[in-house]
């Protein structure tokens, strides 16, 4: 089928496999960033030592902040790879790419899994341990379903993608209004001036 695409078409399928190909390599030189990846890290260490699939738990308290389904998918792939390998993290993430890419062709042809595959955000999201790029596999996948009018495989598409959302609702839910808006709530200042009465002292009586 090569051979028979022009060669501004062949230029684009290279330049998308080389983008491809990019992302699968960071994950033989680095280990976990520190935030979101070792904070997942750890969820899913907690998860295998204390077999709590399905309530997750970091440093001991329930983590509800995302659903447990990312944090099933690698626990299975820390079986053969480990609790401690880049691999086991970043591997979703590479392979919701790889999905997605396939999908913006489908739906637009090479051109459209080019820019996606070169756009700094997605390439960048396709090498960590987040579920940003799944999480927009899935929202294409609902788009390219109603598409086609296939209302129910585009539900269930959706319903996957909005899952993330609606965890996370839940767990900022539990923080007070100010906290969820990253403020705190400040305390009455009492008023330091001369002529303030609290300040004034007693009277005399006389």
């Amino acid at each position: 089928m090569i051979n028979r695409l022009s060669p501004p078409s062949r230029f684009i399928i290279a330049a998308t496999a080389a983008a491809i190909l990019s992302t699968w390599i960071t994950p033989f030189q680095r280990d976990l960033f520190v935030g979101d990846e070792t904070k997942y890290g750890q969820v899913v260490r907690e998860m295998r030592a204390t077999g709590a699939v399905f309530l997750p738990t970091l440093n001991g308290a329930p983590f509800t902040h995302k659903p447990p389904l990312h944090f099933w998918v690698v626990n299975m792939l820390t079986i053969p790879l480990g609790v401690y390998s880049t691999w086991a993290f970043v591997l979703p993430s590479l392979l919701a790419f790889l999905f997605l890419l396939w999908l913006m062709s489908k739906m637009g042809g090479p051109m459209a899994a080019f820019v996606c595959a070169t756009s700094l955000m997605m390439w960048g999201s396709a090498q960590t341990a987040r579920m940003d790029v799944s999480f927009t596999a899935f929202i294409v996948l609902g788009a390219w379903m109603l598409q086609q009018e296939r209302l129910l495989a585009a539900g269930v598409a959706f319903g996957v993608a909005t899952l993330i959302i609606v965890m996370a609702v839940i767990g900022f839910g539990r923080r007070s209004p100010g906290r969820r808006c990253g403020l705190r709530r400040r305390r009455p200042v009492r008023s330091t001036r001369a002529g303030s009465s609290r300040d004034r002292p007693p009277s005399s009586g006389r």
